[in-house]
Parts: C-alpha cells; structure tokens; sequence
C-alpha cells in the first residue's frame, strides 16, 4: 500500500478516540505526519470522517516480532482488520528470506521504547493554505538552539545530521507531548512525531546476509497492513541498495 494510505490509515485508527485534536493528541500527531508527508487535506478529512461513522472500529494495532538473517532483531507493527490475513503475510516474508516469526516478547526485549521527534532546522517557512496563521510559521533553528530547547524540555538526547539539517530528538515516551509542544511553541517545523522502538544493541550483517536483510525489509514495508518496521541490524562496509 502506498505510504499516504498507510497515514491516511492512521489517522483514520487515531481519530477512533476523539476527533478534537486538542483532547486527542495521538489524532494530532498522525495528521501532522500526514501532512508533513504530503498526504493530500482532503484525504486525511476522509479518513476522519469514516472514523466518526465507525469506519475504524474493525482495525487494530498488532505487533509481530521475529528474526532474519544474521540474527537480526525485527519488530513489525501493524493496523489490521483480520489477523488470519495479516500474521500469514508476515510469517511469509520471514519464512522466504530466511527468518522466523517469534512469539511475543522474543524480540521484544532487544529495543527500548522513545518518543522521537524529526525537526527541519532550515525550514523558514509558512506552511499551510493561510500564510497569516501565525501558528503555521516555522523558523531555522541552529544545532545549540535546538539542543538547549529540547533538554530544557525534557528530551534526553539531540542527533543533529548537518548536511541535511535534520535534527532527531529523542525522549522518554511520557514526554511525547510536552517536547513536542515546546518544539512546535517555538516554532520549530517538526516533521514527524511519534513514539519508536529503537534497538538497545545492534547485530552487524554483511555479504548475502545483509542482502537478504534488506529484502526481508522491504518484503514487510510493501505489506497493505505493516506500518512500521524496527530492526537492529546495521550494515558491514558498504550497505545494500536501499539499506536504511
């Protein structure tokens, strides 16, 4: 499924809880990362509004775990309607690239849960249809500002890629809201919000192991009803096409 539909999923599963933004923060986080995705206005209204008529109710959010090759650690989230459809695609993909679903807690013990939060710091910008709201404003921040801004919030940790201006802040996943409000007050252009699991230790991989890490990821990415995939492997000398 294409990523817009896979946001626009989201959106519709969050806004199950509420569709005011202001009580429902998980609804406000997916729409702000459907938007910052360029998933289309009119798309995630949609999504809300099937919502409101009880479109989402047959939708939950399951979390396989499992391990590929090299012995890599994967978690693999998922919004599903049918679980006899979805653990059979999972457990397929596994099973052809050489891994193995888990049982629950398998793999789980091999990530630590955050609250992350993708910052442009170059964006000086209005974004959104009405340039006059001033909420919509977002300004260049620099990597000692943003820093100082995110601890002073809360955040335990700042990554700062400078040639592409992104800035990763990390926090403890109570901290989702207050981070990313302090972020957002100060006009920060946020990117993406959320809570992650992130791997506690990570299993190198090269050769044809790597390879067929990397297909086994793309092979659980292109599932309709995979959202998220985490691992923890990371790549020996130079990574296979597409190894992020």
């Amino acid at each position: 499924m294409a990523r817009n539909a896979k946001l626009a999923r989201a959106v519709e599963i969050a806004a199950r809880h509420g569709t005011d933004v202001a009580d429902n923060l998980q609804l406000g986080y997916a729409i702000q990362n459907a938007k910052s995705a360029g998933v289309p206005k009119e798309v995630i209204q949609r999504a809300v509004t099937r919502a409101e008529g009880g479109g989402a109710d047959a939708w939950e959010e399951v979390t396989y775990e499992g391990t590929g090759p090299g012995g890599v650690s994967f978690m693999v989230d998922c919004h599903t309607d049918n679980r006899k459809r979805t653990a059979p695609q999972v457990r397929s993909a596994f099973k052809h690239y050489g891994g193995e679903l888990l049982s629950t807690g398998a793999a789980a013990f091999a990530f630590a849960t955050h609250a992350r939060m993708v910052v442009d710091m170059s964006a000086l910008q209005q974004e959104g249809e009405d340039a006059s709201d001033a909420a919509e404003q977002t300004v260049a921040i620099s990597e000692d500002s943003l820093i100082e801004l995110a601890l002073e919030a809360g955040a335990d940790e700042v990554e700062v890629e400078q040639e592409e201006q992104i800035g990763t802040v990390l926090a403890g996943p109570t901290q989702l809201h207050t981070v990313s409000a302090a972020l957002r007050a100060a006009h920060v252009s946020v990117l993406e919000t959320g809570v992650v699991r992130l791997p506690l230790s990570e299993q190198p991989v090269a050769g044809e192991d790597a390879e067929r890490v990397q297909a086994l990821l793309d092979a659980l990415e292109e599932l309709e009803d995979v959202q998220t995939v985490n691992h923890n492997g990371i790549w020996e000398h130079a990574q296979p096409d597409g190894a992020a």
